[in-house]
């Protein structure tokens, strides 16, 4: 899938990219890829080692809003042990938070 991972920030349990080589926008509508990294375990569901990735449709309105289309978790051995197809539901986005700060790094490499 990616080819270039850019870094966008630290959590608790890990770090954050997005792909730069896949960001798209049409209209108002931007897609992008996230690669979610964890360090170490986080609570039962993540070991260290383990990752997601995670594709965005992010609607550029006032309030923005966004959603996951795709959901995928690796463990440490590159092999996926969750998928999700769906479309998650829809939710908002504010200035400053956490997503705010993802989009605004992925519209820099918008094509």
């Amino acid at each position: 899938m990616a080819t270039n991972w850019v870094y966008y920030n630290n959590f608790s349990d890990g770090r954050s990219y997005i792909d730069a080589d896949t960001v798209y926008r049409s209209g108002n509508t931007l897609y992008f890829w996230e690669l979610v990294m964890y360090d170490k375990d986080s609570g039962v569901y993540y070991l260290a080692g383990d990752r997601t990735t995670i594709r965005y449709e992010v609607k550029l309105t006032n309030p923005r809003t966004m959603r996951e289309l795709e959901y995928h978790d690796y463990d440490s051995n590159n092999k996926e042990f969750y998928y999700e197809p769906t479309a998650s539901s829809w939710w908002n986005v504010y200035t400053g938070d956490f997503f705010d700060g993802m989009i605004n790094l992925a519209l820099r490499y918008a094509k």
